[in-house]
């Protein structure tokens, strides 16, 4: 438990550095509920996480048969919900992208390097 707790608190304390930065030293205040809505999702997937990984199967026995365990749906239910969290709050590389954060690095394909004069002709 202590370690969920210790992981979650950096883990935002990261997110508040980040958007920090983009946002000239400051986090807005509308911001504070989806922080801590992101808070509360990696706290679950965290836990979720841990209490599989303890386990000694994913799979348990019912009368319907062998079934998944129910701890994989909701690990799968926040990851999704902290995915789509992290990219409200430019979080994901991709995200970051849309909104100009990062920029990807775009390699040229041999026929542009070709094309704009870059390739040793023999």
């Amino acid at each position: 438990k202590k370690k969920i707790e210790r992981e979650t608190n950096k883990f935002l304390k990261d997110v508040r550095t980040f958007i920090t930065e983009k946002n000239n030293g400051q986090i807005p205040p509308e911001w504070s509920m989806s922080i801590k809505m992101l808070e509360t999702y990696y706290r679950q997937f965290l836990q979720t996480t841990y209490e599989l990984e303890a386990l000694d199967s994913v799979i348990c026995d019912s009368r319907y048969g062998p079934q998944p365990h129910p701890l994989l749906k909701v690990q799968n239910t926040a990851a999704v919900r902290l995915e789509k969290m992290m990219s409200e709050l430019g979080l994901s590389m991709k995200s970051a992208v849309k909104l100009d954060i990062a920029k990807p690095v775009v390699e040229e394909s041999p026929l542009e390097a070709f094309v704009k004069g870059k390739v040793e002709r023999r």
